[in-house]
């Protein structure tokens, strides 16, 4: 009978806990708002660093490839400089 009875209290104390709906505490609170910051403080410079990096790398791409094709057109320009040259020193040779 004693068995029985203390079966069934700890039957009615495990129901009950089972049953209790847990709160967070103000403290649990606190703590993940300090994480969650924590987080934030320590990846938001880094996405920042990150974008700023990629912009100007973009930029540099940017400015390499005008480099190269004022490089291009350089050569090209001294090409047709010489020839012009070449074509007044032949005419000026003619009689």
């Amino acid at each position: 009978m004693n068995k029985t009875r203390d079966r069934d209290e700890l039957l009615k104390e495990y129901e009950k806990e089972t049953k209790r709906v847990k709160n967070i505490t103000f403290s649990n609170l606190i703590w993940m708002l300090f994480l969650i910051f924590l987080v934030l403080a320590v990846t938001l410079p880094k996405i920042y660093i990150s974008n700023q990096i990629y912009l100007i790398s973009k930029d540099i791409n940017r400015l390499y490839h005008q480099y190269t094709a004022l490089k291009e057109e350089k050569a090209h320009l001294k090409r047709s400089l010489e020839l012009l040259r070449y074509r007044i020193d032949v005419l000026d040779s003619m009689p």
